[in-house]
């Protein structure tokens, strides 16, 4: 089947928990012989080439001056250069939805969708740390109500053929530039008539990074509750300008 994953890398040590998770990842995506493209801004560049390119995955160094958006926009960008059906933006960390993959992009192959958002189950919900879970749910609820669409945005993944991933590449980093990078293009998709549609999958959170993310306040609270505001604080305003809300 013809999937090429984009994703983005930043860790300060081969050691680190998230790093180890992404080489995971890695190991799945090799398993299932899906091509992998990760722009990474790591501080040892070199070791992290080394370890990731003996595992099969295209590196390219994040160019200078980068935002966390112009950043996935490369890894898209490189992605599409790998001329498959459908471009796949996962997180480095996500390895348990590999093997979901290929199920979630049937309804892009047949032709019945531009963009597929796969979806998570309640067990798959009460896998994450529980305030990532209601906040998550929060999210989504705001995000039904500003686009009428039934997805699980917050979850992250999103796989897309050509048309759809124009609408990733076209983002002009209006509000930020960071996580809204791949949230307010599906807004500019559904206002562009293209077809979104969920997926639902059996992906369940490492339990080790639950385990960690419910005892760091930084990214446990203080980022969770972050990605929440800035999000539907942009969605909001995006759903007003394109005339998806009053």
């Amino acid at each position: 089947m013809s999937l090429v994953i984009a994703t983005t890398t930043r860790y300060l040590s081969i050691n680190n928990l998230r790093c180890q998770l992404a080489l995971e990842m890695i190991s799945h995506t090799v398993d299932q012989k899906i091509p992998v493209v990760m722009v990474d801004s790591s501080s040892n560049p070199e070791e992290f080439r080394r370890v990731f390119e003996r595992k099969g995955v295209i590196v390219l160094r994040e160019r200078s001056h980068s935002t966390m958006g112009s950043s996935r926009r490369q890894a898209f960008a490189h992605a599409a250069e790998q001329k498959k059906e459908v471009v796949v933006w996962l997180e480095p960390e996500k390895a348990p939805l590999v093997p979901f993959l290929r199920a979630a992009a049937q309804p892009i192959l047949s032709g019945a969708a531009d963009i597929v958002v796969p979806s998570r189950s309640r067990e798959g919900l009460l896998s994450y740390p529980r305030l990532q879970m209601y906040a998550e749910q929060c999210g989504n609820e705001a995000f039904r109500r500003l686009s009428g669409l039934e997805l699980d945005a917050w979850f992250g993944p999103r796989l897309m053929n050509q048309a759809g991933l124009d609408q990733f590449l076209a983002y002009d980093g209006l509000y930020g530039d960071r996580w809204d990078s791949i949230f307010i293009p599906l807004l500019r998709a559904q206002a562009a008539d293209l077809r979104l549609q969920s997926m639902p999958t059996e992906y369940r959170h490492p339990p080790i990074q639950t385990e960690t993310e419910e005892i760091e306040t930084a990214t446990g609270i203080t980022k969770r509750l972050e990605q929440l505001q800035t999000l539907v604080t942009a969605l909001s305003q995006e759903a007003k300008r394109l005339g998806l809300t009053q």
